[in-house]
Order: structure tokens, then sequence, then C-alpha cells
């Protein structure tokens, strides 16, 4: 019913495509001739690039399942061989992330295997996507620093409010203390003004 072929460079369009065949039958179902489009193989990743914009450092590459290199945002030769590199080899399952180094910086990677239409199986290419993880966690630590922040600040507050409270309990034992203590002395004229409204 339907083929797809391999990624191959179009001479006329000037550019690496992916050609589609689809069958037609005419009104009674007999075979009336082929359908052929040729996608260029920027179109294929340019909704995952339009959709993970949100980052400086975003790079969005399609992959063989073998790790030759399809398509990148950036600078790339088609069909360059990735399956050494680092994050090549910690992709694993159908999808997923993890973080790893490439290019000497800390990337957080995600992945995506195609699963292909109907009965057509798929090319098993893979959709990787990576940003730099110091742009993608700065929210994160601006977080980690403002909630330092406010622990820093409620420490304070809650140890002001300790302190105050210690002293309005220690102050009225003091008081009757040091009046017990007077009167042990034989002082039994003394009066202890303590009026806590409480059992002290």
């Amino acid at each position: 019913g339907f083929s797809v072929g391999e990624l191959e460079y179009d001479e006329s369009a000037a550019a690496w495509t992916m050609p589609l065949g689809v069958r037609v039958d005419d009104e009674r179902g007999n075979f009336a001739g082929v359908i052929k489009a040729i996608p260029l193989a920027r179109e294929i990743v340019r909704g995952a690039e339009l959709a993970t914009k949100k980052y400086q450092t975003t790079e969005v590459k399609l992959l063989t399942e073998e790790g030759r290199l399809v398509y990148s945002t950036k600078t790339f030769r088609v069909f360059e061989d990735l399956s050494q590199k680092d994050f090549f080899k910690k992709i694993s399952g159908e999808n997923g992330f993890f973080v790893a180094k490439e290019g000497g910086q800390e990337k957080l990677f995600a992945h995506a295997h195609s699963r292909g239409f109907r009965d057509f199986k798929g090319l098993g290419w893979v959709l990787v996507m990576e940003h730099d993880t110091a742009e993608v966690f700065v929210s994160v630590r601006q977080l980690e620093i403002l909630l330092g922040i406010i622990g820093a600040f409620l420490f304070i507050v809650v140890g002001a409010l300790s302190f105050t409270f210690v002293q309005a309990i220690s102050r009225p034992i003091k008081r009757l203390t040091k009046g017990a203590q007077d009167i042990a002395r034989g002082n039994l004229d003394i009066k202890i003004d303590v009026r806590t409204g409480d059992e002290i």
C-alpha cells in the first residue's frame, strides 16, 4: 500500500529527502498508479525543533538506529557516525532522558524512537534533544538560593521568637527563685510580684 525509502540526496531539490510512495486505486479497487512525495529531511523534525526553542543551547538531532546523523539543527554532516559518542551509548529503551558530557559541557538529553504508523514499522530512527544543564537548571538553582535565603530568614525569626518565649517563661521563675532564697535567709517581709496569668 505504501513505501518509505531511505534518506537520499535529491539533486533537483538540492537537499536531503526521504521519498514516500502511496498506492492509488480507482473506484473499483483496481490499481491506478502511485503518488510519490519527497519531504525534505529538515521538515521531518521541524515540529520538534519549534517546540524546543525555549533554550538557547537546544539542539535537535535525528539519528538512524546505528547512530548515523540524519539531521541536526546545528551544523552537521549527513550520515556522520555518532555511535561512539557517550550520549549515543546511553540511549536505551523506547524513550527517556539522561545527563551526559558532550563537547566538554554537561547536557540534558531526551530521546524517542520512531514507532512507525499502521502497517509501516518505521525506520528505527531516534530523535534526540539536548540542552546545556546550566541553562535548563538555572531556575532550579535560583529556587535553591531563594529557599536558602528564606530558610536563613526563618531561622533568625524562629530564633528571636524562641529567645523571647524562653525569657518570658524564665523571668518569673528567676524572680520566684530569688524570693525563695531571700525568705530562706530570713527576710520574711519580701513580696514577689509575678503576674503571668498562668500556673507560675
